[in-house]
């Protein structure tokens, strides 16, 4: 016998027969014209076979099963969610299955419809017979997972109908959108629908190829002293000592560049890059909301090549500078790095320009964002606490969902100004708490020389670890030219003999 999607299943065997109850007025109004059937919620537009968005013959398996045995339900739980079953029916059993099962009694028929009582809902299921049908007709036999799975599918394909239909609904009306905005809401709605496809199948991780691969890299360094590129196990931002307390920026984690105005956030990323582009030859997507593409690309090409900034832009290089200005362009025209100039970009934004780009130019190995307070959030419009909070979180997740890692830099508040040692720590962090608790790393920048012009510290950086969620905190000094927008390792002390 086929298996639950091949055409001797119970959903081909006994589609006819459930039609008239599966395509109840309330359920599926038909439209106009023969075959065509439209299902309640998911799209305005006709399906020739509605056996492609629903079987209900699946759901009530499913269902059926559940009734004859609650140890099932667990299993069920993990594949299917209340709003699975295409049916208002079918979704309040659902329910009132699991509102049984939570009290760990049996999910037999007269108890479901008690708790259906309770939920005021037994209208929706009708006659208790109904129960006791679902209970009677499921085949004991029948693999409930796989059914479940199928039932899951469908409601994929419901939802992909529905995206699906929005996009065109906005095309048809864009009420003043442009195209790219139009393509880009249609790839925000494809994406969610990715994103409920990929949680709804993830079936979990056995950590024992996890371990195996600790134990077996654990042997291979065993008795010896690895390099620092054996150590470094993510990607190598230019600066040894960071890499050291660090190792490397890591893929799937958010990375946090932070510090008040003229610390240098935006040249120290700016750095990270043009490392990981010209050195590491990876690929960086960066996205710029406060810069140009043409400022940016100015301050790669003055710290790549040791050139005033200022000098670029005013005129007046003599014959070194301009030489080293030329090599300089032709090094930074061969790095593979990218960016993305657009204002007031969202999440969703960030997301879909990541794909369409690794589409286009192959894998991206860095996102740098410049910076957290100049996204947007469509979620949490009028609050922007909540707005900067909803960027954080969904950063963290292109993150992990993308498997890169990503780099963005925050503004601090203005209250550090007030105290006397005006080193940032976490609280710091501007507009939201979610930040410090998204974040895998944090990184503060602090030069004295910004309160204290006569400082003997003139011309250092110091670099704070504010967090790292997987190894030391602490903190490392580097030199800050600002003439040419570069941070520098300091030159180690000679030893003596």
């Amino acid at each position: 016998m086929a298996g639950p999607g091949g055409g001797h299943t119970p959903c081909a065997r006994r589609r006819r027969a459930h039609r008239a109850h599966t395509l109840t007025a309330r359920s599926y109004p038909q439209r106009q014209g023969k075959g065509y059937v439209l299902c309640q919620g998911v799209s305005s537009h006709p399906v020739q076979d509605e056996s492609c968005l629903v079987c209900n013959a699946a759901e009530r398996i499913v269902l059926g099963r559940l009734l004859q045995d609650a140890g099932l339900v667990a299993a069920v739980d993990a594949v299917l969610c209340e709003e699975d079953f295409c049916t208002a029916r079918h979704r309040l059993i659902y329910r009132c299955i699991g509102s049984v099962a939570a009290k760990h009694l049996a999910t037999d028929p007269l108890l479901v419809y008690d708790a259906a009582l309770s939920h005021g809902g037994t209208e929706g299921i009708g006659v208790m017979g109904y129960l006791a049908e679902l209970a009677a007709g499921a085949d004991r036999a029948a693999d409930v997972r796989r059914y479940a799975e199928l039932v899951r599918d469908k409601a994929i394909a419901r939802r992909l109908v529905s995206a699906l239909d929005g996009a065109l609904r906005d095309a048809m009306n864009p009420q003043g959108k442009g195209v790219c905005e139009l393509l880009a809401g249609a790839e925000a709605r494809l994406a969610e629908v990715r994103r409920a496809h990929d949680l709804r199948h993830h079936a979990g991780t056995d950590v024992r190829g996890i371990l195996q691969d600790i134990v077996a890299r654990a042997g291979q360094q065993q008795g010896q002293s690895p390099s620092r590129a054996q150590r470094v196990t993510g990607l190598p931002t230019g600066f040894d000592e960071l890499d050291d307390m660090t190792l490397g920026l890591q893929s799937g984690e958010l990375v946090v560049i932070a510090g008040r105005p003229s610390m240098g956030k935006t040249a120290l990323l700016m750095n990270i890059v043009e490392h990981v582009a010209i050195s590491e030859k990876l690929q960086v997507l960066v996205f710029s909301m406060e810069m140009t593409s043409g400022q940016l690309v100015t301050r790669i090409v003055s710290s790549a090549g040791m050139i005033r900034q200022r000098s670029i832009w005013a005129g007046g290089l003599d014959g070194r500078e301009l030489s080293n200005l030329a090599e300089s362009a032709r090094v930074v025209g061969e790095a593979r790095i990218l960016i993305d100039d657009r204002i007031n970009l969202s999440p969703t934004d960030v997301r879909t320009s990541i794909v369409r780009m690794s589409e286009l130019h192959g894998k991206i190995s860095l996102v740098a964002i410049d910076y957290i307070q100049l996204m947007v959030s469509a979620n949490c419009a009028g609050n922007r606490y909540a707005e900067v909070s909803d960027i954080s979180r969904s950063l963290k997740n292109i993150s992990r969902e993308l498997s890169v890692p990503v780099v963005a830099i925050s503004q601090l508040n203005r209250g550090l100004e007030q105290r006397a040692n005006k080193r940032p720590v976490m609280s710091d962090l501007r507009e939201s708490g979610a930040i410090e608790q998204d974040a895998d790393l944090i990184l503060f920048i602090y030069r004295d020389e910004v309160y204290n012009p006569h400082t003997k510290d003139k011309g250092v950086a110091e670099i704070i670890v504010g967090k790292h969620r997987n190894g030391p905190t602490g903190s490392i000094r580097l030199n800050y030219l600002g003439e040419y927008m570069k941070f520098l390792t300091p030159a180690r002390p000679k030893e003596d003999g």
